[in-house]
């Protein structure tokens, strides 16, 4: 008996455990505004499937509210605007609950487009990095670590904006620090 109820309470704390580590996913309403930000040159518009409002960005880098029913439908018909894609949507969870979405903006970069944006000018190389999904975000990271390591980047301004927007110290790679 002793054993059993043992069992029994060692099973409950697991599930407990178990159901407190998974996140639940959130729940969108269908006006909720998700903010989308424009990678495309120029003037930018889509008129939404669903609640048929004409979307605008102006150009690259503006951020333009889209309802959720819109960015569901259009992820859904795998719309162009979404799929090619023209604009990023910015809401990292959303984007999570589409493997097929957080695959795209994950492989959207080559390696040499990243190793591109560092030889950017540092406020260009900053506002470039800062519109990346995050599988790009962590690549890049990763990519000027090693440049820092082995001297190829090393630009004091460029590396204290990549230090301020991933909240690292790279700076002391650089042996400048010591």
């Amino acid at each position: 008996m002793e054993k059993t109820e043992k069992s029994i309470n060692e099973s409950a704390a697991k599930i407990s455990a178990d159901s407190q580590s998974k996140k639940e996913s959130k729940k969108y309403k269908t006006t909720d505004a998700i903010p989308c930000i424009s990678i495309t040159s120029g003037e930018l518009g889509m008129e939404g499937i669903k609640s048929h409002i004409n979307y605008r960005w102006a150009e690259r880098g503006d951020v333009t509210e889209v309802e959720y029913q819109d960015l569901l439908a259009a992820i859904r018909q795998n719309d162009s605007f979404v799929v090619k894609p023209y604009f990023v949507i910015q809401d990292d969870e959303l984007v999570s609950q589409f493997p097929q979405l957080k695959k795209i903006y994950d492989s959207m970069y080559s390696g040499k487009d990243l190793q591109d944006l560092l030889k950017l000018t540092p406020s260009s190389m900053k506002a470039a990095v800062l519109i990346l999904p995050d599988g790009a975000k962590e690549s890049i990271k990763n990519i000027a670590a090693t440049q820092i390591s082995n001297g190829q980047l090393d630009s004091v301004k460029k590396i204290k904006i990549l230090d301020e927007i991933f909240g690292t110290e790279m700076a002391l790679l650089t042996g400048l620090f010591k």
